[in-house]
């Protein structure tokens, strides 16, 4: 059963992502549906992005203060591509950490106080499950936010 959608964005995904499963059944396709989080590249648009959640981490709770840089955000869609069928897949995309300097833990205690952590995530680990996204596709974000500076890898 489908869960329960709170706003016309989460239905629309989720309908999205029942088509997805229709025409891989219907038609033997192979569709991937890419959940995205905040994405930008680091000058135009995560910097000043992550300046205005530090200053209010308040705005990013609906988003968990993740992101992915445009760059892997592409790679990520390439290698969707490649995945073989019959078969409809949802894949959660995000870098391994949050964009704050704020512990991940202490956010949700925050802002999610009835949240259950089914997982320790210590420090700023992102608290978004991206295991399919490296067993599907063999993709892990590489273009990451550190200490306010760019840490290419």
């Amino acid at each position: 059963m489908a869960s329960q959608v709170a706003d016309p964005y989460g239905l629309s995904k989720q309908v999205d992502e029942l088509t997805a499963q229709m025409m891989a059944r219907r038609h033997g396709m192979s569709v991937v549906c890419l959940r995205y989080p905040y994405v930008g590249g680091f000058e135009e648009r995560l910097l000043a992005h992550a300046a205005r959640l530090t200053a209010d981490p308040a705005a990013g709770a609906r988003d968990l203060w993740t992101y992915l840089e445009v760059h892997d955000a592409a790679r990520a869609a390439l290698l969707a591509l490649d995945v073989p069928g019959p078969a409809a897949h949802t894949v959660h995309l995000c870098a391994p950490e949050i964009i704050v300097p704020h512990p991940t833990e202490e956010l949700l205690r925050r802002y999610h106080p009835t949240t259950v952590l089914r997982r320790p995530l210590p420090g700023r680990t992102a608290p978004v499950d991206t295991s399919a996204a490296r067993r599907l596709l063999g993709f892990t974000a590489q273009n990451l936010l550190g200490q306010g500076a760019v840490t290419p890898q």
